[in-house]
């Protein structure tokens, strides 16, 4: 299982638009093959920052979606309103049975 975090913080004069924008994201993602889960965050204590946080079956599952033409039209336009680059971060599963605190 791979889990995928982007952080973006976005403009202040453009956060409904990118809201927007990243609103029609998450279903297409959702139908994608291999997505257990894709969502789609707003920093309560940090106004302006954003983070999606998407769950794949493998590699190969992200890999395919990253080239989805949306997904490719998504990042080509993330410069429009990011103050800075995403912090984009990746973690693969060990295996075994989830974690109950």
């Amino acid at each position: 299982m791979i889990v995928m975090t982007s952080k973006i913080q976005v403009k202040a004069d453009r956060e409904a638009e990118f809201v927007g924008l990243a609103a029609i994201m998450v279903n297409p993602a959702r139908a994608d093959k291999g997505c257990i889960s894709y969502e789609f965050y707003e920093d309560p204590l940090e106004p302006g920052v954003f983070m999606f946080i998407e769950t794949w079956k493998s590699w190969e599952d992200l890999n395919s979606h990253l080239e989805k033409p949306y997904t490719k039209e998504f990042f080509g336009l993330l410069p429009k309103y990011a103050v800075i680059p995403p912090t984009i971060t990746t973690y693969e599963s060990r295996g075994g049975q989830p974690m109950t605190l």
